[in-house]
Order: structure tokens, then C-alpha cells, then sequence
């Protein structure tokens, strides 16, 4: 039976309504394919971030560990040698410089060791007399100039030199250079004495020694043997002076992480406790980088978002 003009073009819109529906239908599907293939994407991408975040957390911590664990070798060398100090009533020299060779084969970390007598002006000559005696032609008391390089230290009614320094090679202009004469210094020994504990100072440009110039001092009193020690007044009243060690902190640094296998990680040390300008300390370049040198941010005050402090 032949169908009427109407029954074929109704059929003939169902046919296109249903290949409309179909195109319809998947073009839906494709679109959200699509933005589910963007999702899983962007996911990935995030999580593959956050593993590379705490890879990268785990690695600097592990690294600040290594630093903290050789900076606490520093303090127990400092600590042993203030044992030995106190313990030896007749302290010269010679018993010194045995002391701290061994000391300094089993921590290269430490750019020196040093004695530091508490000095009253009256015997200012007498010390200074007895230095050039044992070997150490031309010593004085001295004190950073004005112009740069060190000058005879002012008159004042006691000093703070460094009297024994080993190992004595590269140490030299540290010899009989008056720690009273400096503010920072000063203010470390100070509280040394009054808290009868080990005491650092903060960041120092280093003269003496090669390499970054920035470290630091830790400070150690000795008292008289067998006084009462039981105010700080009582501490200054016995004082007989200091065992000090002088820290390169980029020596602390390289050693610490000698032994880490290289990993693509710059490191970076800022002291959060100290004035924008100087809170910087070192910078450890990857070893990885084909050229270390242009590693680093511009501005050094302002650390990155994470860093070892």
C-alpha cells in the first residue's frame, strides 16, 4: 500500500530526529570525556607535584640534619677542650697545642681553637712579655683598626685575647687580638660568663682563613677551680677566661654533606633571628649544576619559601 505524503514525511523527520538525538547524544559524551580526561590530567599533574614537593621537603630536611648533626660536633669539641682547660692547673702552650691537634685531626671542621685569658690591664705587659718569650716575635694586644688591619689594642681595664690559637698556620692575625675590643664578641663572652654555658655568636666575617668569609664564634668559660658559681656574679668574680672555637659555616656545610650523594638541591642558610640584611649565611650550589656560580637568588635577605634556617 502505497503511504500518503504526510505518513513519509513524518517519517522522515523521525529519522532525522533520531540522528539528531544520536549526534547530540554523542557529542555529550565526548565533551565530557574530554573534561573528565582535563580532570584526571590536571590530578595528575598535582599529584605529581605534591610528590615532587615532599621528595624535595624530605631531601632538604635530611640535609639540615646532616648540618645540625655537624654543628653539634662542633660544640662537643668546644665543650672537650673547655674540660681539658679547666682540669689542667698548669695550662702552657705546648699541653695546649697537643690537646687541640688531636681534637682538629678528628673535627677538621673547626678553623681554630683558641685560649682566651681573662686579663687585667695590670698584667696587660707581663702576657704580652711572656708570648714573645715562648716563640711569638712582635705579640701585642690587639683590636681592629679604623682604616681595616689590626692596631695596638685601647688601654682598658681588662682584655680578652686570643692567646693560644691552633692550629697557628692561617690563624695568624687572630693571635693576640683583643675579643673585648668588639661589640658582638664582647656581648657573647658576656653572657657566657654570667650563664656559665656554651654561648655562639651570631654571623661574623671571618678574617682569618679561605673560603665563604661568614661564621661564627662558640664560647666556653673556665672558672677558677673549686669556687662557688652560684650567681652570675659570682661566675665573673671566678672567671678565668674562655676556650673558643672559630666556625666557617660554609666548612660546617660542605662537610656535612660530603657524604649525601649530589641530588639537584641548592641550600641556602638564613639566621630568621637576625637583622633582614645579615640574615644570610651560606649558599651550598648543587653539585649537579654545570656552572654553580649563577645559582642563587637575587636578593639573599629574602629566602626562599623553604629553606634550612
Amino acid at each position: 500500500m502505497k503511504r500518503s505524503i504526510k505518513e513519509t514525511i513524518t517519517g522522515a523527520m523521525q529519522v532525522r530526529l533520531r540522528k539528531g538525538a544520536y549526534g547530540l547524544m554523542m557529542l555529550v559524551v565526548a565533551v565530557l570525556g574530554l573534561a573528565l580526561a582535563i580532570i584526571l590530567y590536571q590530578r595528575t599533574i598535582r599529584d605529581q607535584q605534591e610528590d615532587t614537593r615532599l621528595a624535595f621537603e624530605h631531601r632538604a630536611m635530611a640535609c639540615a640534619a646532616d648540618v645540625d648533626r655537624e654543628d653539634d660536633r662542633g660544640e662537643a669539641l668546644v665543650q672537650s677542650l673547655g674540660a681539658f682547660v679547666e682540669a689542667t692547673e698548669c695550662m702552657d702552650r705546648d699541653r695546649f697545642r697537643i690537646f687541640c691537634a688531636a681534637a682538629v685531626r678528628r673535627d677538621s671542621c673547626a678553623q681554630a681553637l683558641e685560649w682566651v685569658p681573662r686579663v687585667p690591664h695590670a698584667r696587660r705587659e707581663e702576657y704580652e712579655a711572656a708570648a714573645r718569650s715562648e716563640g711569638l716575635a712582635g705579640f701585642r694586644f690587639t683590636e681592629r683598626g679604623a682604616a681595616g688591619g689590626t692596631v695596638p689594642a685601647d688601654l682598658r681595664d681588662e682584655y680578652f685575647p686570643a692567646y693560644y690559637v691552633e692550629p697557628l698556620a692561617g690563624n695568624e692575625a687572630d693571635v693576640g687580638f683583643d675579643l673585648g675590643s668588639d661589640p658582638a664578641r664582647l656581648a657573647t663572652l658576656v653572657k657566657a660568663a654570667e650563664t656559665g654555658g656554651l654561648v655562639a655568636t651570631p654571623r661574623l666575617t671571618l678574617e682569618q682563613g679561605k673560603g665563604a668569609p661568614f661564621g661564627y664564634l662558640m664560647a666556653q668559660p673556665v672558672y677558677e677551680t673549686g669556687a662557688s658559681l652560684g650567681s652570675p656574679e659570682d661566675r665573673r668574680r671566678h672567671l678565668r677566661g674562655f676556650v673558643l672555637g672559630v666556625f666557617r659555616i660554609g666548612a660546617i656545610v660542605e662537610s656535612a654533606l660530603a657524604e649525601e650523594p649530589p641530588g639537584g638541591l641548592d641550600l641556602y642558610l638564613f639566621d630568621d633571628a637576625a637583622p633582614a640584611a645579615e640574615r644570610f649565611l651560606y649558599h651550598h650550589a648543587s653539585r649537579t649544576r654545570l656552572d654553580p656560580t649563577k645559582a642563587g637568588p637575587e636578593d639573599l635577605s629574602k629566602p626562599a619559601p623553604f629553606e634550612y634556617r
